[in-house]
């Protein structure tokens, strides 16, 4: 499952409270949803490696949020990982090329 921007929040939502569970959760240039119940979000996901996707140049990169998220994420058990790219806020078609040839 893949949420850019904005849609990264919606796509954690999604993998927290819907009926699928996804092998993987690519957050491009976005965050895990403010909102998310973070006791079920930490239950559904246990299964679910999430990886954080932001350009190096992006306007919206937010390292303090993204360290936090990944530390709670390292808390609880959730595999994650960051891939920086090249360029700023936008889809990147070797990065892209690159995440699925890692699953």
């Amino acid at each position: 499952m893949l949420g850019f921007s904005q849609g990264a929040a919606t796509a954690s939502r999604w993998a927290a409270y819907g009926g699928l569970q996804p092998d993987e959760l690519v957050l491009w240039s976005g965050l895990l949803a403010h909102d998310l119940d973070r006791a079920r979000a930490a239950e559904r996901l246990g299964d679910t490696r999430v990886r954080f996707v932001v350009g190096r140049d992006d306007r919206f990169r937010n390292d303090a949020a993204l360290a936090e998220q990944q530390a709670w994420l390292d808390q609880v058990g959730v595999g994650c990982g960051m891939v920086d790219y090249d360029g700023g806020h936008r889809l990147d078609p070797d990065t892209l090329l690159q995440l699925a040839r890692d699953t």
